[in-house]
Formats: C-alpha cells, structure tokens, sequence
C-alpha cells in the first residue's frame, strides 16, 4: 500500500462531504474505490457503480492525467506519489453568444469546453 492523493470534482461534493482532496493508502484503483465506499458510504457506491464491480459509464477516472480506460481499467495500479483524478462526465448547451463554457471542475480550477 502506498500513499496515493485522490482529486474529487466539485460536481462530486455532494458525496463527498465537500471534500476536493484526499489521500488514501492503496496499491491499485480498486482499493482507491474501496475506501471512498468504506468513507463516504452508499451515496458514493451509488453514484459510482453500476453493480458490484462495474463502474457508471459516465463515471472517468485518471492516473497521472491518464485515463484508466487506456490503462488497466479497474486493475490500473498506483504507487507512492500517483494523482488520481474522479470525473464524471458533464454535458450541456453552450451560452447564448457565447463560444465556450466555463465549468468549475475542481475548486479553482476551470476547465474550458
């Protein structure tokens, strides 16, 4: 097990008691998983699972700015020093007059669409 830093985008605050950073112990994505469900319970379960070992389709996780789906999915390890991003996926329209949206996707930080 290793010390990994866990990002949480603000549309995830809801379930995560407002936190937008947490370190956990872990050696692989599952593991991450596992303690945020053992953390922040049911809601988070929900939200991110579809059943028991099968992640929402809209739900994107990354490992150092790389999606795990290029990885090894839900077997992607992680080692001391690693960043892990949980996205889910957002959509919408585009502002009347406007070329982009900006969304808050982490405190701070806004991404342009």
């Amino acid at each position: 097990m290793c010390d990994v830093k866990v990002l949480i985008s603000e549309a995830l605050a809801n379930i995560t008691n407002n936190e937008k950073a947490v370190r956990v112990d872990a050696s692989s994505v599952p593991e991450v998983l596992e303690k945020f469900v053992e953390k922040y319970g049911d809601g988070f379960k929900d939200r991110f699972f579809e059943s028991e070992n099968e992640l929402r389709g809209f739900i994107n996780i990354y490992v150092n700015r790389k999606d795990i789906r290029f990885l090894k999915g839900l077997k992607t390890p992680v080692k001391a020093g690693d960043e892990i991003i949980l996205l889910p996926a957002v959509s919408g329209g585009i502002a009347s007059g406007s070329n982009h949206v900006s969304m808050p996707l982490f405190e701070g930080k806004n991404c342009l669409i």
